[in-house]
């Protein structure tokens, strides 16, 4: 018998051999196309972690810049506080870190830029303009309120790649905590959309021109002695600085130096709408003279004083709220003292703005910030104080807040005019109201009524707030034609539900932190 076995064809060693040659090479191919996307991996990855390494080292010059910012300070009689002599006047400042798991070294240059007015919305040549001069040793030369902070973080370059791809650079503007009132300031406008401009040097006439926000001629600041100074000459509160003042023969207004005794550099604001500026500037509270310029709506017009009615002669003169409250508000800082005293209530993000029973209406649904309303001879004539629609007083015993109202626009202080109590919505959102007089207040919806006044706690987020018995905070609100309504809101510290705080309270805090450009990938 034959053996089972069969023999292979002849021809088939070929084709198995081709088939295996095939395989092979598909193989290749397959291993080249992968080794190609894990090498065309490779460049990407390297810039990634190079990236994100520098905006960590761009972020630790932005620490090291806040570090030496706070370190510049003195102690007296046990209390710190900021020294200006002190301040770091860092350009291009350079530090170090050591990349996390045995990386190379990290490098970041630090700038640091000091301010009067915020930076942070300004271009880059109001940025160069403006800055204080800052030399080491001495610092600037007058306090500032914001300091703009440059780190750029920077490591190793790539491989075929520039030297500065994967480096970043990150800004922010730290605002500085101050206890004097400095303010950054703002602009004084007419009806027609222009603003008022000063001159840096004394004598120098002011005009009324185009608008430009930030350019120290056109930064005022209204201080607590009812003076209009420029921010850029001097510390913001009058002194050493120069103010807008006026004469009455012949007519002229100029920039003078401060002088709290000068009735001539002295200012009101009327409330009557529109709002204008007036001085009694002889001293005669009989005599008003109403500020506004020689050809209204023409730009570089000569800015002027008239006599009469301040709303027919000149058409309207409105600060900025950030210009300032001038005498507005108290600087009382404890509940006992503020108890039973009638005062105007200054709206601290709105600072400028009082607390206003909207139309002298007390039965009204919606109450405003309004501009403060105030007498440069008020401290001299008690009938110059301001209307009784902008005084608010509030008892610790009762917990009441009212208004005393009187039949005209009198002295609010009087004991015989009515006092209306104001009465929360209880609810986000509601307006408050002043229809009933507080001898008339429901026993049942009492706690509608009732207030608690807040002065500096030691705690920022609860400093200076007015709460109502729900726990809610009287706040400003959605714009209500021109102004801003009075409300209760969520109590979340925010400014806009801080009342008669000092001007320089805000929180030292870095804001607006954001990269400057990104590097080409």
């Amino acid at each position: 018998m034959r053996p089972g076995i069969r023999r292979t064809a002849s021809g088939d060693e070929g084709v198995a051999l081709l088939f295996v040659v095939v395989a092979m090479l598909i193989l290749a191919s397959l291993s080249l196309l992968s080794l190609g996307a894990i090498i065309g991996q490779v460049a990407p990855a390297q810039y990634a972690r190079k990236s994100g390494q520098t905006i960590n080292a761009a972020q630790a010059g932005l620490n090291a810049g806040l570090a030496a910012i706070r370190e510049a300070t003195y102690v007296e009689n046990g209390s710190t506080y900021g020294d200006r002599t002190k301040v770091p006047c860092w350009t291009s400042h350079a530090g170090s870190l050591q990349a996390p798991q045995g990386g190379t070294t990290l490098t970041y240059a630090v700038t640091i830029r000091y301010y009067k007015s915020d930076p942070g919305p300004q271009s880059a040549t109001w940025r160069a303009t403006n800055a204080l001069a800052c030399v080491t040793g001495i610092g600037t030369l007058v306090t500032p309120s914001f300091a703009l902070i440059s780190s750029a973080g920077g490591g190793p370059g790539l491989p075929d790649l520039p030297a500065a791809s994967g480096n970043r650079t990150l800004e922010g503007t730290y605002t500085l905590s101050l206890t004097n009132p400095n303010l950054p300031g703002g602009l004084i406008k007419d009806a027609n959309g222009l603003c008022y401009a000063g001159g840096l040097v004394a004598g120098t006439g002011v005009t009324v021109t185009t608008c430009a926000p930030g350019v120290d001629e056109q930064m005022w600041t209204y201080t607590v002695k009812y003076q209009l100074a420029l921010v850029a000459t001097g510390s913001g509160d009058g002194t050493n600085g120069l103010c807008l003042a006026a004469t009455t023969a012949p007519v002229a207004v100029f920039m003078k130096a401060c002088d709290t005794s000068d009735y001539a550099q002295r200012w009101g604001v009327n409330g009557n709408n529109p709002v204008h500026l007036f001085g009694h500037l002889t001293g005669v509270y009989s005599k008003t003279w109403c500020l506004g310029s020689t050809t209204p709506g023409t730009a570089g017009a000569a800015a002027s004083v008239s006599t009469g009615t301040c709303a027919t002669a000149n058409q309207g003169v409105y600060p900025a709220a950030s210009v300032g409250a001038g005498a507005a508000g108290t600087t009382l800082t404890t509940q006992d003292a503020v108890s039973g005293k009638p005062f105007q209530w200054v709206n601290y993000q709105e600072f400028g703005r009082c607390f206003d029973i909207n139309g002298w209406n007390l039965n009204g649904s919606i109450h405003i910030v309004y501009p403060c309303k105030q007498d440069p001879m008020a401290d001299s004539t008690p009938s110059a104080s301001p209307g009784w629609n902008e005084i608010f007083t509030w008892n610790k015993s009762t917990l009441f807040f009212y208004a005393n109202a009187a039949s005209s626009s009198g002295t609010p202080s009087d004991p015989s005019n009515p006092a209306y109590c104001m009465k929360s919505p209880n609810k986000v959102g509601g307006y408050v109201t002043f229809a009933t007089k507080c001898t008339s207040v429901p026993t049942a919806t009492a706690a509608a009524y009732q207030w608690t006044v807040n002065r500096d706690t030691g705690v920022y987020a609860t400093s200076y707030t007015i709460v109502d018995s729900y726990g809610r905070c009287l706040s400003n609100g959605p714009a209500t034609g021109s102004y801003s309504s009075v409300i209760t809101s969520t109590c979340d510290g925010s400014d806009g539900q801080k009342w008669n705080a000092p001007a320089g309270f805000s929180e030292a805090n870095l804001a607006s932190v954001n990269e400057l450009f990104a590097s080409p990938s």
